[in-house]
């Protein structure tokens, strides 16, 4: 029988992506081997929640990412929310995703911090009706704290009891919990030391820090003080 196609989506601002960002995209790949096939990173170009005015051009985010990931076919970068018009909404997001990828099985995955939040977002807690979830915990949640919070969003939710972490959701859905190594590394705090003219190296690959060297004046116009 034929392995059915799960597609993993990864969205974010990623300005800059960094080791954080790319380790996560194997952390997924590798540990959701036996469901994921694919994973799809997806940067916002107007993200609802967070201002635009530090936000790098959204092609050189774009750039940054399809030149750091060009050896990993497995990882694929999306141009999907340059396209649409609008602010980046996830429900949209995977809305479009499940046109383009008929047939796939979709996973979004998100961090704890967003995820307890998710009640928050525009039709957050439908996200389960176009997709499973994989929730990331930063190293501080354990699997019971996990199904705690999946509890208050969805309180008819269930957790397995076969020894895999995940939570039955309303209708068919899943969330998903994965423990793994955190990378304590930030946009922000990049942003910072690049302000500050410290050095970017071992923090994000090597071709983001030629592209902020080459790109200078555009991120210097992004990324200036208030």
């Amino acid at each position: 029988m034929e392995k059915k196609k799960g597609l993993a989506i990864l969205g974010g601002s990623f300005n800059p992506p960094h080791f954080g960002h790319l380790r996560l995209a194997f952390e997924i790949s590798e540990n959701f081997s036996e469901l994921v096939s694919q994973v799809l990173i997806v940067p916002c170009a107007r993200p609802p929640h967070k201002s635009a005015w530090q936000m790098l051009p959204f092609d050189l985010r774009i750039l940054m990412l399809e030149m750091s990931l060009k050896d990993y076919p497995h990882i694929e970068v999306s141009r999907l929310e340059g396209e649409r018009e609008g602010l980046s909404y996830t429900w949209e997001t995977l809305l479009e995703c499940q046109k383009r990828y008929l047939g796939w099985q979709i996973y979004f995955v998100m961090g704890i911090d967003d995820y307890v939040q998710v009640a928050d977002w525009y039709r957050g807690l439908e996200l389960p009706k176009l997709c499973q979830l994989i929730i990331v915990s930063r190293g501080t949640t354990s699997f019971a704290d996990f199904c705690a919070a999946t509890k208050v969003l969805w309180p008819s939710s269930v957790p397995s009891l076969d020894g895999e972490k995940f939570c039955f959701l309303p209708g068919e859905s899943r969330s998903y919990f994965l423990d793994i190594p955190w990378l304590n590394i930030s946009s922000t705090m990049l942003r910072d030391r690049w302000r500050r003219g410290l050095s970017l190296d071992f923090l994000v690959p090597d071709v983001v820090v030629k592209l902020l060297k080459s790109h200078h004046k555009e991120v210097k116009e992004a990324w200036r003080e208030c």
